[in-house]
Order: structure tokens, then C-alpha cells, then sequence
């Protein structure tokens, strides 16, 4: 025989409050990460495409005013080839005419401030006339370039003109027709066969020059300071980055590192350049001609010129100029370092705020503990009044049935004893009225004793008692009472004493309910057992209510006797669908 339990669910004991603080604080913190993650992500991807765009422009606008000013030079040689006293000068026609044009080249030169020399050859590549830029002005212009500020000049002596007959520009443009322009390749001056030093990157734009019966008589040339175009367009702009312009095999023209350049035509320097520097970018460069190339280097945005297209033609001549690329390199560490203090800024508020909400965490952890202990006391405190009240109810039972029981019972034996040895009707008459009397306080003491205390809930059961208190309710309210319940119910688990007494009283509560307000003319009570759960429920055909309210004591009673089990109750109803109520109990491990 299994004995009975006097707790078969145990108090439940309050979550620990670091696991309620982990609870709410581990959800908070991966969304933090995840949240920093996007929009930190979203930050540098906006910011790449800030700087994308921002250097995509000034790569285009470097590569355009370059443009136009090899178109301009273009033009500029175009016109003084066509110029009369150029025709003059190398027909002999005019004496004069030297000395004119010798005054137009030097205010030519002096006025542009971008010609390091001004020249005329002859059909046989002899200087004839040259004008230069001088020297300590040169550097002033260099600077002031870009308000088109005018320099001094002056012209060569006949004695120090030269010979540039081995030149390829001077046979190049020998060979071209009237109106053809040769432009070079951007390479370093050469004086006297040696390279001048200080390197001067110079550019040469040449133009035939053609008599009125078509013979060719010499070439204008003029020497385009590179310094010039790369102090205007490439590092005056300001750009993300560093600047470069290299040609179609990128070597540098220009760089940050100045040691870097002219590695096409100084041999020390032949391996300084863009595909040795960045293989990968300039792999991928390499078919394009304009655009842009995300590495793990960084960024590299380009723009391809071609001086050739510019002025008709779709070829470069040969030894004349060929592509030139002008590049924006924004490295790794720059483009991080743009978005480096709004990622400080943003990862301190975002600590900040984790912060906060961990300590409101915490705070909220601690008070929901408190609150739960304070619950569990309440409960406690409430099982121990209900337990004391149904002590005394015990006691009060008890005493009911062993006195006055006994009593009753005396007074109906004696009445009955007396009644024989009568013979006045009226004096029987009354002794039996005394017995009825007595009959009816014995039914009445036994339905408070119900009430009190079913004895037959200890000898009997649960289901048994029930069975016995709805058959009284139903024929003491005239009403049909149905109840379905296993014959073998608790074959599996023995409720204890507790368990027992607030289901026999929630269904008592639930009659009064019924009985006081509902109108019911049918009442269901079921109870079963799955799973180790205890399910009874409770349902009549009553008027209903609208609103379930729990205000009254019978409801709130019910509740907290539930409670008390750790099992949950939901009350149901509507207008003219009755009251439904279920109730779960756990009942633990079951034998």
C-alpha cells in the first residue's frame, strides 16, 4: 500500500536572479552586436560609396582639364604653323621678318607661361628661331599657373641655336601633312644629348609648315612643361588620396614619391611602377580604361587620356604619345580611418546604452526575485490560514458528530421509548413531532458536517465524495448534475490530504456559484488524469457572463486554492453560454 504524501508538489523556489539577469540581459547584447555589426557595415559601405563617388568626379575633372589643355596646345602649334611670318622667315623672303617673329614668339611664350621654348626649325632641323622661358621666372609661372599669370622670356642668340635634325619629333612631323599635329611622348628634356637636371618633364606638340605651292619648308614645336599640367590639375585638385599619372605601361609620371617616376627613360628606375607596386589593382586595371578597383590595398580610381583622340587621330604616330592613366589611390588605412571616429563615437553610445540597460537588467532581476519570493511567502502564508481554517472546520466537524450527534440520537431513542408506553393519542402525536424535529437536526447537522468536513473524503476519496456532494446539490436545487470520472481514476497516484481538500473545495465553490447566480438548469463536472495532470472542469447551461470577473470571493478563492497546488485555472463564459471552468493540476511523479 502506497503512503500518502502530505506535499506531492513541492513549493516551488524562486529563480536565481543571475538567471533571470542573463535572461534579459544575453537577448540584449547579441542584439547590440548584431545591430552594431549592420550598422557599422552599413556605415563603412556608405562611406566607401561617399568616397567612390567623390574621387570618381575628381579623377574625371583632373582627366578633362588635362584634355583640354592638350587640345588648346594642339591648336596653339596648328596656328602658329599657319602663321605668315613663319612662311617668311623660312622662305627668306623678308628681312624683316625674323625680326617680327622673333617679337610674336617671345610674346607668345611670355603670355601662355606654360612653353618652356617656342621654336622654329628649318627643313633640315636647324633652329631658326627659339624662344625660352627664363629661368627664375619659370618656376614663379610653374606656381602661378593656374591664374594664367605671364612670365618673362627671352630669345636665343643665333650662335647657341641648335641642331634637331636627329630628333624624332623634328622627322616625325617632317613627315606628317598640312594641318597634322605630332605630339610626343611625356618623357624628360634632354639638352646637348644628357638629360637636364633637375629633371623637367616636358611634352612637344609640332606642326609642319607648308609654302602656298605645298612644299614643306620646317616645323613649329612647342615644349609644354609637364610640371605645369601635373602642379594644375593633379596636385591642386583636392582629392582623397594620392595622385598618380602613369602611361599605358604604368610606369609614374607623377607620384607621392617623386624617386618613383621616369622609370621609362631613367634605367636606375625601370622597375618603379604601378604593376610591380600593385600587381593585383593594375590586373585588373589593364582592360579597362576607365573606372574603379576595390583591393586589399584600397581603392584605386582611374581615367585613361588619349592625346591622340583628342585631336582626331585613333592611332599614335610612331615615337609619338600613347595613353596616359590618370590614377586616385585611396589606401586600406585611409578609407578605415575616415569612418574610425563615427565608429568611436557610435561603439561608446552603444556601450553606454548596454550599460544602462544592464544595470535596469539587474535592478528589474533583483525586483522580480523579491517579488516572486514575496508571492511564494504569500502563498505559504495563505496555505497555512486556509490549512488552520480547515483544521478547525475538522475539529468543529468532529465535535458536531460526536456530540450532538450522540445527543440527537439519545433524544430520538427516548422519544421513541415513551411514545410506546403512551396510550393519550395527543401526547403520541407529540412525541412524534418531537422525533420529526429531531430527524430534521440530525439532516441538517449532517449537511453542515458536509460542508465542514466530508468524512467521506479521508474513507472514501476524492471522486467517491463528489459523487455523494453533487447528488445532494442536485436534489437540493432541483437541478440535472452530471459527473464523469474513471471508476479506476487514482489507481496510479494517491492525492494527499492537501490536494484533496481545495479540489473537493474549488467544486464546492463552484456549486454555490451556480446554485447563487447562474439560473443553470444543468451542471457537468468532469475529472480526469493525464500525463500526470489532474484536469477537472466545471460547466453549466447557465445565463453566463459578459465579462468574467474575479472579484468576488468564490472566483478568487478558486484561484488561489489552484495556486496554492501550482496548477493553473481558466475561467470561461458569455451571455447565454453558461460558465466554464478548468482546472490543471500537477500531480508530479506518478507510482
Amino acid at each position: 500500500m502506497v503512503k500518502k504524501r502530505n506535499h506531492l508538489v513541492d513549493v516551488k523556489r524562486p529563480r536565481s536572479m543571475w538567471w533571470r539577469f542573463l535572461w534579459l540581459s544575453l537577448p540584449m547584447i547579441v542584439v547590440m552586436l548584431l545591430s552594431s555589426y549592420l550598422l557599422l557595415q552599413s556605415q563603412w559601405d556608405a562611406y566607401l560609396e561617399s568616397v567612390r563617388m567623390e574621387t570618381a568626379h575628381h579623377v574625371e575633372s583632373q582627366a578633362k582639364n588635362v584634355r583640354v589643355e592638350i587640345k588648346q596646345a594642339a591648336m596653339h602649334v596648328r596656328f602658329l604653323a599657319q602663321h605668315s611670318e613663319v612662311r617668311s622667315v623660312l622662305q627668306g623672303d623678308d628681312a624683316h621678318a625674323l625680326d617680327e617673329l622673333s617679337h610674336d614668339f617671345h610674346a607668345f611664350s611670355k603670355y601662355m607661361g606654360v612653353y618652356d621654348q617656342v621654336r622654329l626649325l628649318n627643313r633640315h632641323g636647324r633652329e631658326v628661331v627659339r624662344a625660352n622661358l627664363r629661368e627664375s621666372k619659370r618656376r614663379e609661372s610653374q606656381m602661378r599657373a593656374s591664374q594664367m599669370s605671364s612670365s618673362d622670356t627671352f630669345m636665343t642668340a643665333a650662335a647657341d641655336l641648335q641642331d634637331k635634325s636627329k630628333h624624332a619629333y623634328f622627322w616625325q612631323t617632317m613627315g606628317l601633312p598640312d594641318g597634322a599635329v605630332f605630339i610626343s611622348k611625356f618623357t624628360l628634356n634632354i639638352e646637348h644629348g644628357q638629360i637636364e637636371k633637375p629633371l623637367k618633364p616636358v611634352l612637344r606638340f609640332a606642326a609642319p609648315v607648308f609654302a602656298a605651292d605645298g612644299e614643306q619648308l620646317g616645323i613649329v614645336v612647342l615644349n609644354f612643361l609637364g610640371k605645369v599640367l601635373i602642379d594644375r590639375y593633379l596636385d591642386a585638385t583636392d582629392v582623397r588620396g594620392e595622385n598618380m599619372l602613369l602611361n599605358a605601361n604604368s610606369f609614374f609620371f607623377h607620384a607621392a614619391d617623386a624617386s618613383s617616376t621616369w622609370g621609362s627613360v631613367l634605367e636606375e628606375r625601370e622597375d618603379q611602377n604601378l604593376a610591380s607596386r600593385f600587381p593585383e589593382a593594375w590586373n585588373m586595371m589593364v582592360d579597362q580604361r576607365d573606372g574603379q578597383v576595390l583591393t586589399e590595398q584600397g581603392l584605386f580610381t582611374f581615367a585613361t587620356v588619349s592625346p591622340y583622340a583628342l585631336i582626331g587621330e585613333t592611332e599614335p604616330r610612331a615615337a609619338g604619345a600613347g595613353d596616359w592613366i590618370v590614377v586616385s589611390y585611396v589606401s586600406n588605412d585611409a578609407l578605415h580611418d575616415g569612418v574610425d571616429n563615427v565608429s568611436t563615437l557610435f561603439v561608446a553610445s552603444s556601450v553606454l546604452v548596454l550599460a544602462l540597460w544592464l544595470v535596469l537588467a539587474w535592478l528589474w532581476a533583483r525586483s522580480e526575485m523579491q517579488r516572486e519570493q514575496l508571492l511564494i511567502e504569500k502563498r505559504e502564508l495563505l496555505r497555512l490560514q486556509l490549512g488552520a481554517q480547515e483544521e478547525e472546520r475538522h475539529k468543529l466537524a468532529r465535535s458536531l458528530h460526536d456530540d450532538m450527534g450522540q445527543s440527537l440520537t439519545s433524544i430520538q431513542a427516548y422519544a421513541a421509548a415513551i411514545a410506546k408506553d403512551l396510550c393519550d393519542e395527543k401526547a403520541q402525536a407529540g412525541m412524534q413531532h418531537i422525533r420529526d424535529i429531531t430527524r430534521h437536526i440530525q439532516h441538517a447537522v449532517r449537511n453542515q458536517l458536509l460542508a465542514l468536513r466530508p468524512a467521506s473524503l479521508e474513507r472514501l476519496g476524492l471522486p467517491a465524495t463528489l459523487d455523494d456532494m453533487l447528488k445532494t446539490f442536485a436534489q437540493r436545487e432541483d437541478m440535472i448534475v452530471d459527473f464523469a470520472h474513471a471508476d479506476d481514476l487514482f489507481a496510479s497516484v494517491v492525492l494527499s490530504d492537501e490536494q484533496n481538500i481545495h479540489l473537493f473545495r474549488i467544486v464546492q465553490e463552484a456549486l454555490t456559484n451556480v446554485a447563487k447566480h447562474s439560473q443553470a438548469s444543468r451542471v457537468n463536472v468532469g475529472l480526469s488524469l493525464c500525463d500526470a495532470t489532474l484536469h477537472l472542469s466545471i460547466h453549466d447551461n447557465g445565463c453566463g457572463m459578459d465579462a468574467v470577473q474575479e472579484s468576488g470571493l468564490g472566483l478568487l478563492g478558486m484561484r488561489e486554492r489552484t495556486e496554492l497546488l501550482h496548477g493553473t485555472i481558466q475561467i470561461e463564459s458569455a451571455l447565454g453560454a453558461g460558465v466554464l471552468i478548468d482546472v490543471h493540476i500537477p500531480l508530479g511523479q506518478m507510482r
